[in-house]
């Protein structure tokens, strides 16, 4: 354990300050794993991906907070790192709702407020029709009163994300209420391939969108909330270009279209998420990440903006990783402290978590 502390505290001293990587930001989720439910890994997995992220962009998005206490990991392992967060709450049902905004809280008290850039309120409900715009909006100023009420403000305020909020007068309560709009826009499902790697139209196409976006919208923050590329193969559609190759190709032409036009982006996403299209036909839905599920990088990532060159070099292997086996995606509040290890205040966590980590460091002192 005490090797592992220092290989910690020894990453962390190297990279705060690090500010050479082209990304802004990933979109990352905690929760990783190869069958139908996944698995929540321990502090030392987050750890991990967020120090690989790091020598690539320094921010993280994440949309929910009490998903395998992701929350929690993420806030301090982006403490240790010198990182920024983005973070997300799921806004609806009540009760989960409620529990986002109590582990918002916690994470402050324990953290501070220094690093986080902003708040999503949710992210699509409108585009899945879970939720009217006002319901959305309703949300978002509620926990505009809780950021409020704690005396904190950020970069990017809070918003919303979601490409609805343009589809009709209706969503005019969801601007009103947001100081943030993020949207999710991928030329891969609006069938714009390439017909070759000279072929940027769908990439300028939107960056453009986002530009007319800033324009219409000046008194908001306009983000690239999601957009990527997969490194699989789709059944839908057959590609002139391998797919590992169009990734980097693609990650190479938003980069630096974003960073010329000032507008920040989070890739989507920053791991290979198999659990989560575990019953997708296609293998192209599984395979946004830049890293694998088993956290290898999956090419050099080397290109340059604005006549810039950046190589980074590939972490070490962290040395051991606690996971603890999850049965659904969903926990209540009331089902919290027996299912998953949640966060629940700055000097307890759930006896489970506890034991394991013990057990865990034994064997590493042995």
């Amino acid at each position: 354990m005490r090797t592992l502390l220092l290989f910690r505290a020894l990453f962390s001293a190297l990279f705060v300050g690090f500010t050479h990587a082209q990304f802004f930001g990933f979109d990352y989720t905690v929760r990783r794993g190869t069958n139908s439910t996944g698995y929540c890994p321990g502090y030392d997995g987050v750890f991990h991906d967020m120090a690989s992220m790091k020598l690539y962009g320094n921010a993280v998005r994440l949309y929910n907070l009490y998903d395998c206490n992701g929350g929690y990991l993420v806030a301090k392992a982006a403490k240790e790192l010198g990182m920024d967060i983005f973070l997300g709450m799921q806004n609806a049902p009540d009760d989960i709702f409620g529990w986002e905004k109590h582990l918002f809280t916690e994470i402050v008290e324990e953290f501070g407020s220094s690093n986080i850039l902003g708040i999503s309120v949710g992210c699509e409900s409108i585009f899945r029709k879970d939720m009217t715009p006002q319901e959305v909006a309703d949300a978002i100023w509620n926990v505009k009163s809780l950021v409020k009420s704690m005396g904190l403000t950020f970069p990017y305020g809070i918003g919303y994300a979601d490409n609805d909020v343009l589809a009709d007068d209706s969503a005019q309560v969801v601007r009103n209420a947001s100081d943030v709009l993020l949207f999710n826009i991928f030329a891969y499902y609006d069938g714009n391939f390439p017909s070759s790697l000279k072929d940027n139209r769908a990439n300028l196409g939107i960056i453009n969108r986002l530009k007319k976006y800033q324009e219409e919208f000046p008194d908001k923050i306009i983000v690239l909330g999601e957009s990527g590329w997969p490194s699989g193969h789709a059944v839908r559609v057959n590609p002139i270009i391998p797919g590992l190759k169009l990734q980097n190709w693609t990650a190479q032409q938003l980069v630096c279209g974003c960073r010329e036009n000032n507008i920040s982006f989070f890739w989507f996403q920053s791991h290979d998420l198999p659990y989560r299209y575990y019953n997708y036909p296609t293998t192209a839905e599984r395979t946004w990440g830049l890293w694998t599920e088993n956290r290898e990088l999956k090419q050099p990532i080397q290109f340059s903006c604005d006549g810039y060159t950046y190589v980074p070099s590939y972490p070490p292997t962290s040395s051991s990783s606690s996971s603890i086996p999850m049965s659904s995606s969903f926990v209540s509040p009331e089902a919290a402290d027996s299912s998953l290890p949640l966060y629940s205040s700055s000097s307890e966590r759930n006896p489970l978590f506890l034991l394991i980590l013990s057990i865990t460091a034994l064997v590493l002192m042995f």
